[in-house]
């Protein structure tokens, strides 16, 4: 089977083991909306849906261009700061953790990026994009890179209809039954 024949293939497994929802391979092959409502997708225990629920966040009202040029001056502070520091500072550390992994989910191709500025604009034009700063978080010895969604205000224009929970052991015995 040729490599665009298996991703259709997978993409179908995916779509039936969860309900038969189409979505699901739509959006494991274009990516998820970042705000707004998230339909349930039956693969998660459901929110009893209120309709006349609207986000917290009027997104289109927000000046993204003025949050992205903020994140950045913060940015480029927090850089100068850790530049100042000894080389083996926990917070140097951190930053190259979180860099690192970053850049490893780039390579494994998780994520697309990253992107300066520029490059966003280009792509979605001013002010129509927003950035969310990522840190680092320790985890059972290692620096795990977050990304800050509450900060950027992602999080409060955004509905989540169903509730995601973290799977038991037995979480590959009932994937397996669903097939």
């Amino acid at each position: 089977m040729s490599a665009p024949h298996a991703h259709i293939a997978w993409l179908a497994c995916i779509g039936d083991a969860f309900g038969g929802d189409s979505r699901i391979a739509a959006d494991a092959t274009l990516g998820v909306a970042v705000v707004g409502r998230v339909p349930a997708s039956g693969a998660f225990s459901p929110i009893p849906p209120a309709d006349e629920q609207v986000p917290e966040c009027p997104w289109n009202e927000l000046d993204h261009a003025a949050w992205n040029e903020r994140l950045a001056a913060s940015t480029a502070r927090r850089a100068a700061e850790l530049s100042g520091l000894p080389p083996d500072d926990p917070a140097r550390e951190d930053a190259a953790s979180v860099w690192a992994a970053t850049m490893k989910e780039s390579d494994k191709g998780l994520i697309q990026g990253p992107f300066s500025s520029i490059d966003m604009d280009a792509r979605f034009g001013p002010g129509m994009w927003r950035a969310i700063r990522r840190f680092g978080v320790w985890q059972k010895g290692k620096c795990r890179a977050c990304d800050n969604c509450a900060e950027s205000g992602h999080n409060d224009a955004t509905i989540m209809e169903e509730s995601l929970v973290c799977d038991t052991a037995d979480f590959p015995a009932r994937a397996a039954a669903l097939l």
